[in-house]
């Protein structure tokens, strides 16, 4: 084993709900991930795109817009700090991307193969129990960010 699967697998298991697996399963997720420094402005992903890769940011900040048909433009609806899962709802769910997400500034994120991810997932119970819990935890939480804020809005109306 590689020195920098090694690390990587050392990485993940640092990751919130990730932490408990064996060192077998951290070092099956280290081989389908990749640690990335991303430049301010860039893009992650785009709303409507497919794509099924998780990442987790370390350090930054990374931009959530999504495209506002009445005002013809993308707005900003949420900042991600060192610590947020985001390509979360996509993954679980194998739709589209729901909103478009790029750097506010130099970040950097932990990117997991989605795609290897799924299939290791599958193949092992233990390894998809723990990431689907994890992952499931943080699309919970984000509808329930979502609806406070909702009733916050509609409230102040």
């Amino acid at each position: 084993m590689s020195d920098c699967n090694l690390d990587m697998a050392e990485t993940i298991a640092r990751l919130p709900g990730l932490g408990s697996l064996p060192p077998d399963r951290l070092h099956a997720l280290a081989s389908m991930a990749s640690l990335e420094s991303i430049q301010e402005g860039q893009t992650f992903y785009r709303e409507d795109e497919q794509g099924l890769d998780v990442y987790y940011l370390v350090s930054g900040l990374v931009e959530g817009r999504m495209r506002i048909p009445s005002s013809g433009h993308d707005d900003s609806f949420r900042v991600l700090k060192s610590g947020s899962w985001f390509g979360e709802t996509s993954f679980l769910d194998g739709g589209r991307r729901g909103s478009t997400l790029a750097a506010r500034e130099r970040s950097l994120v932990v990117r997991l193969d989605g795609t290897a991810l799924r299939t290791a997932c599958e193949r092992d119970p233990v390894l998809g129990r723990a990431v689907y819990a994890a992952l499931g935890r943080v699309a919970a939480m984000r509808v329930r960010d979502t609806a406070l804020e909702l009733r916050n809005a509609v409230g102040s109306y």
